[in-house]
Formats: C-alpha cells, structure tokens, sequence
C-alpha cells in the first residue's frame, strides 16, 4: 500500500504546484516550499491520531487511509483542472494526512506481522519500498516527442 501513497503526497508536492503556477505569479517557489512543508506537517500531525482508529482484526484505518488517499487525488484533479492553488492547497493537507494515516497502518501490520527477532529488519524493509512512491509523479510525465500546451504567462 505505502509505495502509491508516497507517490500521492508527491503529487501534492511535486506535480500541483507546477499545474497551479500560472496562478501565482512571483510566488510559484515559495508557493511549492510551502505545500511540502503543509503536506508533511499534516502528516506527521495525523499519526498520532491515526493510532487511535487503528484496532487489531478492524480495517477502520485501512479504510480511513485509502479513503483519504482518493478524496486527496480527487480535489488535486479539481486543483489541476480549474487551476486554483486554494484547492492545491486543500489536496495537501488531505494528502498528507492519507501519508499519515497509511504510514502509521504499515507500520502497525509490520508489528503484527514479525516475530522480535525480525521487526528491525521487517520495518526498514517497509520504510525502505514506501519511499520508492516518491518516484510516482513520473509517470505523469508527458511522452517523449509531446510538449506541453504553451501557456501566457
């Protein structure tokens, strides 16, 4: 589950403040610094939380991640299509409480999972594959040979 998630937060992070800059002028960098920082402030503000819907034989956190995942990647589309930073804002926070909450769920089925003698290993094996979604955004990528749409600045 962790790999895709990361590749939400860097669409948040990496690909809406790109799509939002003609919108914001002078201000498009500080713009982007501030949705990295919003994004992984709510996510890691969300996991303390996250612990408390988290209950051993229930999906309640599963569902609440991935459900935050999609509401995320839905008002990033909104952002994108109508080009409103407020949104791009929006779909931040959003997705840096779905990389909370789904950080915290990996790492509770690792605890359940592995034997002692194994739970080191176990767990920077997950941290080690979760941040492989961090490369997501590539794949969004225009094909070689295509240009993006020229824009007026």
């Amino acid at each position: 589950m962790a790999p895709w998630v990361f590749g939400s937060v860097s669409i948040a992070v990496a690909y809406l403040p790109g799509l939002v800059k003609s919108s914001l002028g002078d201000n498009a960098l500080i713009f982007s610094t501030g949705m990295t920082a919003l994004c992984a402030a709510t996510g890691i503000a969300t996991q303390p939380l996250a612990r408390f819907v988290d209950r051993p034989g229930k999906p309640w956190l599963l569902g609440t991640a991935l459900g935050l995942v999609v509401v995320g990647v839905l008002v990033a589309a909104a952002a994108a299509a109508l080009v409103q930073p407020a949104l791009a804002v929006l779909a931040a926070l959003i997705l840096g409480a779905s990389y909370g909450c789904c950080q915290v769920c990996g790492l509770r089925e690792v605890q359940r999972i592995a034997r002692p003698d194994r739970l080191a290993g176990l767990t920077a094996a997950y941290q080690a594959v979760s941040y492989l979604g961090f490369a997501g955004p590539t794949h969004f990528r225009p094909p070689a040979g295509t240009y993006p749409p020229e824009t007026s600045s």
